[in-house]
């Protein structure tokens, strides 16, 4: 609640990551996650203690490619939903955006680290989401629907 809008996404999957590891029901560990904006708030950043908006909103966390990586690699199967995401660099400005980096491509590197992308040999660097597009309120609702029907049972 301290972050002031930011997209702290690292520390989502974490938390998420730490409470699906603690249960042992034998039961498949998904995690879904739904964005609508490129990764910021980086937990090292962050964790310095000092507020500094450069370091919190305009630096893209590139951790979260590598954190879904982990869960993957633990045995958690992420979905990844992206909302309104531009294909575009952004630019170099205090804005609250990550700088000079391109969102659908990071969002795409992460849903294929996720082991459940769209398109799993798809190209992160092209134009074409590797993601679940939810950009309103029907296609969220169906991205939803498609991540869940996929999914042996859901508990939430």
């Amino acid at each position: 609640t301290s972050l002031w809008g930011g997209t702290p996404a690292s520390y989502g999957i974490l938390s998420a990551q730490d409470a699906l590891l603690a249960l042992n029901d034998g039961n498949g560990k998904y995690m879904i996650l739904v964005t609508d904006g490129a990764a910021n708030c980086k937990p090292e950043t962050v964790d310095m203690g000092m507020f500094n908006f450069s370091l919190w909103f305009d630096a893209f966390d590139d951790s979260l490619t590598t954190n879904i990586q982990a869960a993957n690699d633990a045995g958690i199967t992420t979905y990844v939903v992206g909302i309104g995401i531009p294909d575009a660099v952004t630019p170099t400005q205090q804005d609250g955006n990550p700088d000079n980096i391109n969102p659908l491509q990071e969002l795409s590197k992460a849903a294929l680290a996720g082991g459940a992308a769209v398109d799993p040999m798809g190209d992160p660097m092209d134009s074409t989401p590797e993601y679940y597009v939810g950009n309103d309120a029907v296609s969220l609702q169906a991205a939803l629907a498609g991540i869940t029907g996929t999914i042996p049972s859901c508990v939430v």
